[in-house]
């Protein structure tokens, strides 16, 4: 029988708890729920681990306007909580093994739902079943698995009796049970990674390795296979580095594995480190356009990474902080980039930390932003960092900008509260290290804001390199003033480092300090100076009694010592000790002049210079000729100096299908016992770059030296000084400066200027050359 029958329902309240439950004999029964709170789908897999999804949880009822929080709850029905989480509306598998569950089980969990923001609640008791995956050769692989690394069949892997199917010291089912681990893990390879290393000896570390990732080449992401780094402290070669594959910095001394061992230092020692000429990364000065019209770029002069002018060319230089710069102009949109290769400078970087260094002349306000080395300010194009010469496009403040993961837009940092624009030229450097998360900004070498962190700032990507404005449709945000001695350092460069730039040194001067090894000693009534000197080079001796007065190569020279020779390895100069009762010196070096080994600028008697055709160049339609140009179509309307030059077609413009070349004198250039040439001309140069498709080269010209002994009748090259000289004339008359290979000291040489035309039908006024000069270094 039944007796003492209680219906028992949750009271009215602003929180209700939505549920009905009839209790007989003190006994619980579950009546009633009011709303619908379920999970769909309601199965796993027993393979399945911690974190994997079971369904989603979803409440139809209650309040329209609520959104809903879930939990698992104590109460009736509760029996499997534990094996069991919840993340959001995700109902996932915790941390209990399912493997022994049988096929179809059924788990029962107690959930409450929480409105907001009615906070209404709702409980309810769900069942969700286990399934066991198919394994229908019965040799405990899931056949899905087996499948996907067997080619499509059953037959090559198998959980049983220790079978091996690739011969590592991993068994298959091993493998297998590390599916979830190393999703890669190749059952069918050895080496999954192909880093030679044996994928059970990298999980478990073998000799002096620690475990390493078997899917993985590089372990550690500095740019070192994990073969190679051997773990021994002990650095041998490129294939035994002797670094630990787990440990980006193996030594400790903030470079990288990688950079150490591109840069020839060890990277197993704390005391070996780069040297600083190693780790520029790029280096612009701004001081020149190379190149034709359409193609115009300015050099890097580290590593080749030369930037293309965008509306930019030759009449954008201007005088900058150093020798010359580049004039920007918010209104032309104008810019420096590198887009095709534009990741090439991020391999060279192999770094976390970086510095970028430079001069700005800010002379406008308003949108004017620097953007450096981003195509765009998103996260998928992440820019080292930006400066924008405004703040909120009125002050001319600077605003340091570097993206970080906390904030989608980048993190502002306003430096420089003064005025940044129309302050003439300013030296600012951003240095950051993406492990230590620190930023620091250096206006004119001062840490305006000291260290900064930042959470997690990001590596830079590099995908488009650009100075002054970004590329979008377009160059936009541009900057209007001028931009000098551009810099990137694959390093943190030290508070010193930085001091000097600001103060006024080069990067070239950085890397090469000019500072002599001088010593100064009193000996009785005399003064004995002696320094470090070298072959080749000239010395001054200056002084003056008030430092102030002048740059100190700009002081007297003292009692007549000047253009001392050198006598390596060092010079001694003994002088009366100055009466003076105080007096500062300096030792100035300086190169030997150059001496003048051959010169010619056609206004004389014949120089004797020849000239002929190429053996297929039938035409012959295009001669070098000696004389006065007449400037015909674009030619130059007198020589460079004097009356005469050499041209081609010297009064007209050049003929199509040319091959004609121009030769100095034999036995007029003779570099025996030279330990180097170099060779100085005045050039014109108007000619169509256009490539023909049909011959693959377009118009240019190419200077070359041969070997003087054989000539005319045998030719001997001996190298060539420029392979292609081309291009349309921009500024008239304009040096060419090279120096001579190699392979021409120690010969008697003759200069060979060889024109070439292709078959396109535009043609134009050619080349000239006057003033050539040879020199070969002082003594």
């Amino acid at each position: 029988g039944v007796d003492d029958v209680l219906i028992r329902f949750t009271p009215h309240s602003t929180a209700q708890v939505h549920q009905a439950f009839l209790v007989v004999n003190g006994f619980e029964l579950e009546l009633q729920t009011v709303l619908d709170l379920s999970v769909a789908p309601s199965t796993f897999s027993t393979t399945a681990s911690q974190g994997t999804a079971v369904g989603t949880l979803t409440t139809t009822s209650g309040d329209p306007g609520d959104t809903f929080t879930y939990t698992l709850v104590a109460g009736n029905g509760d029996t499997d909580n534990g094996k069991f989480q919840i993340t959001g509306e995700q109902l996932e598998i915790g941390t209990h093994d399912f493997t022994s569950a049988s096929h179809g089980e059924g788990f029962s969990i107690r959930v409450r739902s929480v409105g907001a923001p009615s906070t209404d609640q709702f409980e309810a008791i769900l069942t969700v079943a286990a399934l066991v995956p198919d394994d229908a050769d019965a040799d405990d692989l899931l056949d899905e698995w087996e499948r996907l690394w067997g080619g499509g069949s059953l037959g090559i892997l198998s959980g049983l009796a220790g079978a091996n199917a690739d011969g590592d010291s991993l068994t298959d089912l091993e493998e297998f049970n590390l599916r979830d681990q190393f999703p890669n893990l190749d059952p069918t390879k050895a080496d999954s990674d192909g880093d030679t290393l044996d994928d059970g000896d990298e999980l478990s570390g073998a000799g002096t390795r620690p475990a390493t990732d078997p899917t993985n080449p590089d372990t550690d992401g500095d740019g070192l296979d994990d073969a190679a780094e051997t773990n021994t402290g002990i650095f041998v070669s490129a294939t035994d580095t002797g670094t630990d594959p787990t440990n980006t910095d193996s030594d400790g001394d903030s470079y990288s594995d990688a950079l150490e061992l591109d840069a020839n230092s060890n990277p197993t020692d704390p005391n070996s480190t780069p040297s600083l000429s190693a780790l520029l990364c790029a280096y612009w000065p701004l001081d020149e356009v190379q190149g034709s019209p359409g193609t115009l770029t300015t050099p890097d002069q580290a590593n080749g990474q030369d930037l293309d002018l965008v509306n930019l060319d030759g009449t954008n230089l201007i005088a900058g902080r150093f020798d010359k710069a580049f004039s920007f102009s918010n209104a032309a949109q104008t810019m420096l980039t590198r887009v095709s290769g534009a990741g090439d400078l991020l391999p060279i970087i192999k770094n976390p930390a970086y510095t970028v260094s430079l001069w700005i002349n800010a002379t406008g306000t308003g949108q004017n932003d620097l953007r450096f080395f981003s195509e765009a300010s998103t996260t998928t194009n992440n820019p080292l960092f930006n400066i924008g010469t405004h703040s909120g496009g009125s002050n001319g403040a600077v605003d340091i900008y570097i993206r970080n993961s906390a904030n989608a837009n980048g993190g502002h940092d306003r430096s420089l509260v003064e005025p940044f624009d129309g302050n003439g030229w300013r030296h600012v450097a951003v240095v950051v290290d993406t492990i230590a998360q620190t930023v620091i900004v250096y206006i004119d070498g001062v840490a305006d804001l000291g260290v900064v962190t930042y959470i997690d700032v990001y590596a830079p990507t590099m995908n488009t390199t650009s100075i002054g404005g970004i590329l979008r449709a377009g160059p936009s945000h541009w900057v209007t003033g001028g931009i000098d001695e551009v810099s990137l350092w694959k390093t943190a460069l030290s508070a010193e480092d930085v001091e000097r730039l600001a103060g006024g040194v080069t990067v070239a001067e950085l890397l090469n300090p000019t500072r002599l090894d001088v010593n100064f000693t009193r000996n009785g009534n005399d003064l004995v100076i002696d320094w470090a000197s070298q072959a080749g080079m000239r010395y001054n001796l200056r002084s003056e009694t008030d430092p102030s007065s002048a740059d100190p190569v700009e002081w007297p020279i003292y009692d007549g010592n000047g253009e001392i020779m050198a006598t390596p390895d060092r010079n001694t100069l003994t002088l009366p000790f100055p009466a003076d009762a105080e007096r500062f010196f300096v030792v100035q070096e300086f190169p030997a002049p150059p001496v003048t080994l051959f010169e010619e600028n056609f206004d004389g008697a014949d120089p004797g210079w020849t000239t002929g055709f190429d053996a297929a160049d039938t035409a012959m339609n295009t001669a070098w000729a000696l004389g006065a140009p007449s400037g015909a179509a674009t030619g130059p309307g007198a020589a460079n100096s004097g009356t005469n030059c050499y041209g081609t077609n010297l009064t007209a413009d050049y003929g199509l299908s040319s091959n004609t070349w121009l030769r100095t004198p034999p036995g007029e250039i003779d570099l025996t016992g030279a330990t180097g040439a170099t060779v100085v001309f005045q050039q014109w140069v108007d000619m169509d770059p256009f490539v023909d498709p049909n011959t693959g080269f377009g118009d240019h010209g190419v200077l070359r030296v041969l070997e003087a002994s054989g000539l005319p009748g045998t030719v001997t090259e001996l190298g060539v000084v420029q392979a292609e000289i081309s291009g349309f004339n921009l500024n008239g008359w304009v040096e060419f400066t090279a120096e001579l290979p190699a392979a021409a000291l120690g010969k008697s040489i003759v200069l060979e200027f060889i024109f070439v035309s292709d078959m396109d039908a535009f043609v134009a006024s050619g080349w000239y050359i006057d003033d050539v000069v040879v020199t070969i270094p002082g003594s």
